[in-house]
């Protein structure tokens, strides 16, 4: 995976993008980690064929991640999801779902769910992807020894 971060002056419009559009979902589909956000951070990654296939099974340093599919001609290279990073129930790396990316397609999933960027097998697929960090959240659930409970 090659990636490149987007610096170039175009924060204040990703600034707006995510108070208008990502913010809106993200609040609906995940109301405790998406709620807000206090920072964020985009880049692009293009995988491949011939050069970087995939990416090995992950999870994001942040609460919320999108993903755009900025497309070229491409095949495989879609996206492999288990469970979420320290759940309980032990699904963290059970198969859940595999998402097949398709030019101007959007996907916004948890940063502490597990997945994987598939193998390219002919063509070049260029993503957009944005990290998005909700500031109190990000830090109890991925720092948990650092916060007491409430007495």
């Amino acid at each position: 995976m090659r990636a490149y971060t987007c610096r170039d002056g175009r924060g204040p419009l990703l600034d707006a993008f995510q108070a208008k559009c990502i913010l809106p979902l993200s609040r609906l589909l995940f109301p405790r980690e998406g709620g807000e956000f206090s920072t964020h951070h985009s880049f692009m990654v293009q995988y491949k064929q011939g050069e970087d296939l995939g990416l090995d099974m992950h999870t994001d340093a942040c609460d919320v991640t999108l993903n755009v599919c900025l497309g070229r001609e491409f095949t495989g290279a879609g996206l492999t999801f288990c469970g979420l990073r320290g759940d309980a129930s032990g699904t963290e790396r059970r198969f859940s779902y595999r998402h097949t990316h398709v030019k101007g397609k959007a996907l916004l999933h948890l940063g502490h769910q597990r997945h994987g960027a598939d193998d390219i097998v002919t063509g070049a697929r260029s993503s957009s992807s944005s990290t998005l960090h909700h500031l109190s959240c990000h830090h109890q659930l991925h720092h948990p020894h650092l916060h007491s409970p409430s007495l």
